[in-house]
């Protein structure tokens, strides 16, 4: 019984330790870094990258020679041979002919022996020995009879190649001159790393956006929660006097019902605030990429008087947009595309060489290794060369097209939100003025009504237009908050948001 008392403690210290931990107070810069390490959009950015980089390493061996190990083993129909008969039968006459009836005289370096002595004659000229035109051609012809015999008794019949051999050999490939196919192609490997840095601050960008306008959006529903539990709080004070005043015969029924009417509105307005709040700090959780956890936000809504001028974001748009980058990378790339459709015209060279390593039944007039430089060229290919070429030159005007296109959409869309910038400021200004009088009006209109001099309508309109006042003001803080993520995500300098947070006013600086 201990023990299960023991682990039932232990599993509620649990329990409330989990629950405790899924509170996280948040800034959004802290929001921001913990989404930078939780959110899976970043890692997958990261794996792309590494990607790209492998590609780019395997391009750099285009430069390297292509050695290779090639194993066949083939069988043939038949034996290959080179029958000479031919070339036998043509000969063997002339043996003949001249084994019989040849007659040969003056052979140099032979000798003659003398009949006297016995020995050699020798030539007075050169000292060397002779022999008579009869010894000399009987010595010929014997000579020619035993080349008779050594051609007939030779194979005439050579065998070439089995039918069935076997090979193993190395192979070396090595360009040398390519029509510059082989440096665009490393080129436009090194462009699709840029570009995947280029994407990675795009969509960096783009989740600082998506977490400014649901962060801020959170502590818009945080604010708006705030004034509707003291809007709450005031109507069901408002309906507690106007039921004592009602029961003391100070007011009509009408009005007692009319305040609690009230009072039931603002209770349903705060569970519907509360309502939006659980489901803004899901989406904040999210796009911070930690599920299960309750956010609350420690940043509040802001907004700054020093806005820089129009032509200012559009001048970083031109030098930091990440779209228009991306446009600019895509241009390069297409520039690599037509230096290769353009390198298919021109020769390539490469130097080539196979070594036998080793061989079964193979042919002995084959060649232990062989090296030598060749050279190919399409002279004409259908004009399918120059037609790919012409069109890669078309897609580079097209892009720059493309970027025209572009730079005009992002100066509307900074434009846009410039004067949206503008009109933010300019309500907060006419609300600031407006919250005044509406908070001296609810103060007037709340002391006659404990006084029975004014009616619970009045009252509580005085309250609502308080209400109304302040959650328009908030509402207007939040769309400028929202408008200048924008507005930065279009320049390019979305890492400004931040600083520029911390600089500026709050919602309860005036």
């Amino acid at each position: 019984m201990r023990i299960k008392f023991s682990l039932i403690v232990g599993i509620l210290c649990c329990l409330f330790i989990n629950t405790n931990a899924q509170t996280v107070r948040l800034t959004y810069e802290e929001a921001l870094n913990m989404s930078y390490k939780n959110n899976s959009l970043f890692k997958q950015n990261d794996l792309l990258k590494q990607e790209k980089l492998q590609d780019q390493k395997a391009t750099m061996g285009l430069f390297m020679p292509q050695l290779s190990l090639n194993a066949n083993y083939m069988y043939m129909s038949k034996d290959l041979h080179l029958d000479l008969s031919p070339v036998r039968d043509a000969i063997t006459p002339l043996y003949d002919v001249l084994g019989h009836y040849g007659s040969f005289t003056g052979v140099k370096g032979q000798f003659l022996i003398d009949p006297k002595t016995g020995k050699p004659t020798l030539n007075p000229r050169t000292g060397t020995p002779i022999w008579s035109d009869q010894e000399i051609t009987a010595v010929m012809q014997g000579k020619i009879q035993e080349g008779k015999k050594a051609v007939m008794s030779a194979n005439w019949d050579q065998m070439i190649q089995e039918k069935a051999f076997g090979t193993l050999s190395a192979n070396l490939l090595w360009p040398i001159y390519a029509g510059g196919k082989i440096r665009a192609a490393y080129k436009a490997s090194q462009l699709k790393v840029q570009e995947t840095d280029i994407q990675v601050v795009r969509k960096t960008q783009e989740h600082m956006d998506e977490l400014a306008s649901r962060y801020f959006g959170l502590c818009l529903i945080k604010e708006v929660k705030t004034v509707r539990e003291e809007v709450f709080k005031a109507m069901k004070n408002h309906k507690d006097d106007a039921e004592r005043l009602y029961k003391a015969g100070m007011i009509a029924k009408v009005q007692f019902l009319h305040a609690k009417v009230f009072y039931d509105d603002a209770q349903r307005e705060l569970k519907k605030v509360e309502r939006q709040l659980k489901v803004v700090k899901d989406a904040v959780a999210n796009t911070i990429g930690v599920q299960g956890i309750d956010v609350v936000p420690m940043s509040n809504l802001f907004y700054t008087e020093d806005i820089k001028t129009l032509d200012y974001y559009k001048e970083q748009a031109l030098a930091n947009s990440p779209i228009l980058k991306l446009v600019d990378n895509k241009k390069a790339l297409a520039t690599q595309n037509f230096r290769v459709q353009r390198s298919n015209m021109i020769p390539t060279v490469a130097a080539m060489g196979v070594y036998d390593i080793a061989n079964h039944n193979l042919s002995p007039f084959v060649p232990e290794y062989m090296v030598g430089v060749g050279i190919k060229w399409n002279i004409f290919s259908g004009q399918k060369a120059f037609r790919k070429t012409k069109k890669a030159k078309l897609t580079i005007k097209r892009v720059e097209e493309v970027k025209l296109d572009y730079t005009a959409d992002i100066n509307t869309g900074i434009k846009k939100y410039y004067e949206e910038l503008q009109m933010c400021l300019e309500q907060i200004k006419a609300l600031d003025s407006s919250m005044e009088f509406a908070q001296e009006y609810y103060s007037a209109r709340n002391k006659s009504f404990k006084e029975g001099l004014a009616t619970s309508t009045e009252l509580v309109d005085a309250s609502l237009a308080v209400t109304k006042v302040r959650i328009d003001r908030l509402k207007a803080v939040h769309d400028f908050d929202i408008c200048l993520s924008k507005l930065l995500k279009l320049a390019g300098i979305s890492s400004n948001f931040i600083q520029i947070q911390k600089d500026v006013k709050t919602i309860n600086e005036k």
